[in-house]
């Protein structure tokens, strides 16, 4: 078992910050059996800061594809939407 050497590029985790954004398609899409009409990103920006004091931010967007990643017939896409949500959250 090793150890890990410090490098002045490590990086930790200042603030992170999720939110979403609700997007309505000009026209339904079909994909994968289903149609869906609008889609939620999951936008989430982290500030971070190496070990000599420098400072970044990144940002990242995923779209919460429930209906084609969590298909159900027993529970309403209200839910798995809310799921992955809080999940990526």
């Amino acid at each position: 078992m090793g150890f890990l050497m410090a490098k002045s590029s490590d990086v930790s985790v200042r603030a992170a910050t999720a939110d979403t954004e609700h997007i309505q398609y000009r026209a339904p899409m079909k994909f994968g059996g289903r149609v869906v009409s609008d889609v939620v990103l999951l936008n989430v920006t982290v500030d971070v800061e190496t070990r000599d004091g420098r400072r970044g931010r990144g940002f990242g967007s995923m779209s919460m594809g429930n209906c084609w990643a969590w298909p159900s017939r027993q529970v309403p896409a209200e839910k798995t939407l809310a799921a992955m949500i809080d999940f990526g959250r």
